[in-house]
C-alpha cells in the first residue's frame, strides 16, 4: 500500500536517493532541504504520517524537530525516523531520547528502509486503533454513568407485556414484518420506555412541538439495527426529532435546563438502547431471537431523508406529548445467510455462524455475530492464503441504511 512520507535532508544527493527509492515502491513524498520548512510542514493538518529527518540540518536539526513536536497534537499519528552518519550507541540513544521512533545510519540501505517503513505503518495503524479504543472506552464509561441515572428513574416497565391495540398499523411492511409489528408494537414499547423515565406521554402535545421541521433545520437521529434470523429480517429502528425536542427531552430527564450536545446525544443513544432491550425481551417471549450488532449512537444531522430515501419497506409512527414529538421509522430488509468468498468480504458484514479451522474442527477462528472490520478481513484473507480456512464463510450482509448510518453517525 502506498505510504505518504516526508523527507528532510540538506544534502541533495541523499534527498535524491530517498526520493528514488520511495518512488520505485510507489510511495508518495514531500521533500525539504532544511529543518524549519520540514517542521512547518509536519505541523500542518494532513501532513505525512512518516518523516525521515536528517540529524544535522540548517535552521532546525532532526532532533530539534522531535523536541518541538513532543507532547503536541501534531505528534499524534506521526512516526519519525532519524537519519545520520552517527552510529555510536550514545548517539543512537540521544536520537531516541529526543522523541524519535526509529534510527537509521547512512549510507541508506534500500531493503532496510522498506522494512522500517512497513514497521512504521504497522505502528501508526496500531496507535490509531489504540486511541480509538481508548476513546470508545471513555464514551462507554460516560454512557454507563448516564445509564445508571436513567435506570434510577425508570419504573418497573421492563417486565410488562405490551398488548396489541386493535388497530395495529401494517401499511408499508411485508407480511413477516407486519406479524412482528403485531408482536412488538414499537410505539407502545417507546411509550413504555419514556414513561419509565418519568415522562408523561399521556399529556397532549403542544402546537409548537407538532410544527413541521423547517428546511435546513437540523435533526437529531438515533438508530439501532436488530437482526431476527428466524424471520430472515433485518430491522433498522430509527428515532428522529427536532433539535428543540431533543433538548427538551434531555432537559426533562436530566433535570438540567441547559444540557450539552454530548448530554443530548448520550441520552438519546441510551433511550434507544433501552428500546432495543425491550424489543429483544418481547421477541424472546415469542421464541424469537433478536441480535443488535452495533451500539446505538445519536447524532445531529442536516437531512435524515438522504439516509432513508429508497431504503426498503418502512413504517412511520409519531409519538407526541407535552413539548416532545418524535418520529419512529422501522425500516425492513429481507436478509439471508450466504456463503461469501473471502475476497468479497466488506466491513460491517456479520459472521452468520461459527467458523472453524480447516485443519482442526475444534478450533474456532470466528464466533457467530462477529462484525467484520478491515483488520478482521485482512486476517481472514491471510488464513485463506494459508488454507487455514475455507474459500467462503457464512455472512449476513447489513442493510444499506445501516452501512450509510454507521458512516454518518460514527
Amino acid at each position: 500500500m502506498p505510504l505518504d512520507v516526508l523527507i528532510a535532508d540538506d544534502d541533495a544527493t541523499t534527498r535524491l536517493i530517498l526520493e528514488t527509492l520511495l518512488a520505485r515502491k510507489g510511495h508518495r513524498f514531500q521533500s525539504y532541504s532544511d529543518g524549519k520548512s520540514a517542521l512547518d510542514a509536519l505541523k500542518r493538518p494532513g501532513s505525512p504520517p512518516i518523516a525521515i529527518l536528517d540529524w544535522m540540518m540548517p535552521r532546525f536539526t532532526g532532533l530539534d524537530i522531535c523536541e518541538q513536536l513532543k507532547d503536541t497534537d501534531s505528534r499524534h499519528d506521526k512516526y519519525i525516523i532519524i537519519l545520520s552518519v552517527k552510529d555510536s550507541k550514545e548517539e543512537v540513544a540521544k536520537g531516541f531520547q529526543s522523541g524519535a521512533d526509529d534510527y537509521m545510519t547512512k549510507p541508506i540501505d534500500f531493503i532496510e528502509l522498506e522494512a522500517r517503513l512497513m514497521a512504521a505503518e504497522r505502528t501508526i495503524i496500531q496507535g490509531r486503533e489504540l486511541r480509538k479504543y481508548t476513546q470508545d472506552l471513555e464514551n462507554l464509561a460516560r454512557r454507563h454513568n448516564l445509564l445508571g441515572e436513567l435506570s434510577s428513574k425508570q419504573t418497573m416497565t421492563n417486565g410488562e407485556t405490551v398488548e396489541a391495540p386493535p388497530d395495529v398499523e401494517k401499511e408499508g411492511l411485508s407480511s413477516k414484518a407486519a406479524e412482528l409489528n403485531a408482536i412488538l408494537i414499537f410505539e407502545k414499547i417507546v411509550q413504555a420506555t419514556l414513561n419509565g423515565l418519568g415522562l408523561p406521554t399521556s399529556k397532549p402535545p403542544t402546537s409548537a412541538c407538532l410544527e413541521p421541521r423547517k428546511p435546513g433545520q437540523p435533526v437529531f437521529m438515533t438508530w439501532v439495527p436488530i437482526v431476527i434470523k428466524e424471520k430472515d429480517l433485518w430491522l433498522d429502528i430509527v428515532l428522529e426529532m427536532k433539535a428543540s425536542t431533543a433538548h427538551s427531552l434531555a432537559a426533562n430527564i436530566l433535570g438540567d435546563s441547559r444540557p450539552s450536545l454530548q448530554d443530548i446525544q448520550d441520552i438519546l443513544a441510551e433511550i434507544t438502547n433501552m428500546i432495543q432491550g425491550s424489543v429483544k425481551a418481547h421477541l424472546e417471549r415469542e421464541n424469537l431471537s433478536g441480535y443488535a450488532p452495533f451500539i446505538p449512537h445519536a447524532r445531529q444531522i442536516d437531512d435524515p431523508k438522504t439516509l432513508r430515501n429508497g431504503q426498503g419497506r418502512h413504517k412511520k409512527v409519531t409519538i407526541a406529548f407535552d413539548n416532545v414529538a418524535l418520529d419512529i421509522y422501522i425500516l425492513e430488509w429481507e436478509v439471508a445467510m450466504i456463503q461469501k468468498p473471502l475476497n468479497n468480504l466488506r466491513p460491517m458484514d456479520l459472521v452468520g455462524d461459527v467458523v472453524l479451522s480447516s485443519y482442526n474442527e475444534e478450533m474456532v477462528l470466528l464466533n457467530k455475530w462477529v462484525v467484520l472490520n478491515d483488520q478482521y478481513i485482512k486476517r481472514i484473507k491471510e488464513w485463506g492464503i494459508s488454507n487455514l480456512i475455507a474459500d467462503t464463510i457464512p455472512i449476513i450482509e447489513p442493510s444499506q441504511f445501516a452501512r450509510n448510518a454507521k458512516i454518518v453517525m460514527s
